[in-house]
């Protein structure tokens, strides 16, 4: 039965589908007339074959010309669709670039609304935090960041569009809850007339390890150096103590 009425309700064969109907509809229509034409012409000497007939005719061009029009709107329609599914083809064949672009970019790249909740990321960041690109979906920026909160995330995304080159050094928390630091810097760009939030961040875990790596092995060599003063100033003192020592001698 649910196949029959796939079949019956599909959008193929639309002018046939109409005519049948509009035909079984005239024949009805047809015989209901005769009837009541028969009842009401059976004192008068018109002939019972005449209203058959020329009902019989009337809806025999009636169906032919619904057949018509609807044939021409299934042309058209198909016209549109074929024109519309090409442009779709199109639009598809030329972001491909862009969005190759984006997934394989290094940094994690973020679109928000201005109250803050996802509607893009790229796969780097969901490698980044742990999250599938269908849960992000779900998400606002608090979710991902644990130093905001509803209100304090809508008021950064304004900060965000009304300033140029907005950067911060922040942390975010992945989906098993790790909080990791990152540098985030967002721009604002305008949409059909929405405004959108893009953002970039990225992973400063590497980075910092190696600023306080770097800063550990300065602050070593500078106590290795002060040390090495201390040393070359007691071997000074030492020699010219025993230099004193023994041009006394001499003399």
């Amino acid at each position: 039965m649910i196949p029959f009425k796939k079949h019956l309700f599909n959008n193929k064969n639309i002018p046939v589908k109409f005519s049948i109907f509009y035909l079984f509809t005239g024949i009805f229509g047809i015989l209901s007339l005769d009837k009541f034409i028969k009842v009401f012409f059976q004192y008068n000497n018109v002939s019972e074959q005449g209203p058959l007939t020329i009902g019989l005719l009337f809806f025999i061009l009636m169906g032919l010309i619904v057949f018509i029009i609807l044939n021409h709107m299934q042309k058209v329609i198909k016209r549109i669709d074929k024109s519309y599914n090409d442009l779709k083809e199109r639009d598809k064949q030329r972001l491909i670039p862009y969005e190759f672009a984006l997934n394989n970019s290094v940094d994690a790249i973020y679109w928000f609304t201005l109250d803050a909740k996802f509607i893009y990321v790229n796969e780097a960041a969901c490698e980044m935090l742990g999250y599938t690109q269908e849960e992000f979906l779900e998400m606002n920026l608090e979710d991902m960041d644990p130093q905001f909160t509803r209100e304090t995330a809508i008021k950064r995304m304004i900060d965000i569009k009304n300033t140029k080159d907005w950067r911060l050094e922040t942390t975010q928390k992945k989906k098993d809850n790790s909080i990791f630091p990152v540098e985030v810097s967002g721009h604002a760009f305008k949409h059909n007339g929405v405004d959108y939030i893009c953002a970039f961040g990225r992973d400063m875990t590497q980075r910092i390890n190696d600023r306080n790596r770097i800063t550990s092995i300065n602050q070593e060599l500078q106590k290795s150096l002060e040390e090495k003063n201390i040393l070359l100033k007691e071997i000074h003192h030492r020699v010219k103590n025993n230099m004193e020592i023994i041009s006394s001698l001499l003399s």
